[in-house]
């Protein structure tokens, strides 16, 4: 009788029927009982672990005891919060039992860089970060349980990062146009504190000056390229050249950009002065008149600095000098002194007819570089008298 055989239950009656059992028959008996009480209680093992079976890896052989412990069960519930621009938390509650040995895994699902294991962790961390993430943009997230190649079903969540704000620090808060002045640092914020999620080489967009009045000179901006270290772009490592250059007096504003994120902005207001005073120059040129009446638009001169802006204090006596001829008072030349860097002329009046300009003069030191006019006509008025321009002879022939 084969060992197969020796487990059956035709085999045993046949053994049993036998008036005396001998030593081997006794044996065979012995081997049938322990075999059907081992193929029991494997039934039951399988039993109990077909469930826990079902969400493992069948590859994995290095724990089946355990798997037939208990179902390897996922997080509770799994959460988002939100680190800076760069960085998302990914917490999760873990569940009320759980296999020994089981970890908790974060995968990100979609985002940038998507399908990326973000950590793996064991109780009691019940949390992890995902940093060197895009400002602005939202992250879908896997937490499950792992034992070995074992997996649990998953709980999702999903996060948005932050968009800061750029701080501009400059060296001063004023200077004098066409003069440089240093871009020390542009930090990220977030609600008044730096962000130090934001980081690596990011591309500038600058803007917001305007080119000088004389439209001749156009701003001078620091490098696109910065580089941020813990929110903060330093103009000592961060980018060079660090300088900015306005040319335009008055209140200026300096704004950077990221080429990549254009939410991501900030500006800082800077006060920009004239430079010395270089030039004259007429911003109100004398029009046409009639002979014998004031002119109907009268000349005004600014004093301006090497850019176009106004001297706004000034205050140097201008002089018009007429091309030909004379004014009504009988002097070729008109002055008066500027306010607030403009000399405002009135009366100027011309009494005889034809063409001519106007030659602006500083006459108060250093010397400044002259401005002529536009040529203007000064034409005959309306007839209201007779006049001999030549009388006859005193005395003639018949």
């Amino acid at each position: 009788m084969s060992f197969y055989d020796s487990l059956s239950p035709a085999a045993g009656n046949a053994a049993g029927s036998s008036a005396s059992l001998t030593g081997p028959s006794r044996f065979s008996g012995r081997v049938r009982a322990i075999g059907l009480m081992l193929l029991g209680g494997l039934s039951l093992v399988l039993l109990q672990a077909g469930v826990a079976l079902a969400y493992f890896d069948s590859n994995d052989q290095a724990n089946p005891a355990g798997a037939s412990a208990a179902v390897l069960s996922p997080p509770v519930s799994a959460s988002t919060s939100v680190l800076g621009s760069g960085a998302l938390q990914i917490s999760w509650v873990p569940a009320l039992s759980q296999l020994a040995g089981a970890q908790y895994q974060v995968v990100r699902t979609t985002g940038a860089g998507s399908l990326v294991t973000v950590c793996t962790k064991s109780a009691p961390v019940l949390s992890c970060t995902d940093s060197g993430l895009l400002p602005g943009t939202a992250y879908n997230y896997n937490v499950r349980a792992v034992l070995h190649l074992w997996r649990s079903p998953v709980v999702a969540t999903t996060g948005t990062t932050a968009i800061p704000t750029l701080s501009i620090s400059l060296s001063s808060a004023s200077t004098v146009a066409g003069a440089a002045l240093n871009v020390d640092a542009v930090t990220a914020q977030l609600g008044g504190l730096t962000d130090t999620t934001f980081g690596g080489l990011r591309t500038m967009i600058w803007s917001g000056l305007t080119s000088s009045p004389s439209a001749s000179s156009t701003p001078i901006y620091p490098s696109s390229s910065l580089t941020f270290v813990n929110g903060v772009a330093a103009s000592v490592d961060g980018f060079t050249p660090s300088g900015v250059t306005p040319y335009a007096a008055g209140t200026a504003t300096l704004v950077a950009t990221d080429a990549v994120s254009p939410a991501i902005t900030g500006s800082v207001n800077l006060t920009v002065t004239n430079a010395a005073a270089a030039a004259l120059a007429f911003t109100t040129q004398p029009s046409n008149g009639i002979a014998g009446q004031a002119l109907g638009t009268q000349p005004a001169v600014v004093v301006q600095d090497a850019y176009g802006n106004l001297v706004v204090d000034n205050t140097d006596l201008v002089q018009l000098t007429l091309s030909s001829r004379t004014f009504a008072s009988g002097l070729s030349t008109a002055a008066t002194n500027a306010v607030g860097g403009l000399a405002s002329f009135s009366g100027l009046q011309v009494n005889l007819t034809g063409s001519y300009t106007l030659l602006a003069a500083d006459l108060d030191p250093p010397t400044l570089l002259n401005a002529t006019s536009s040529s203007f006509t000064i034409s005959p008025g309306t007839g209201s008298s007779l006049q001999f321009v030549q009388q006859p002879a005193a005395l003639t022939v018949a």
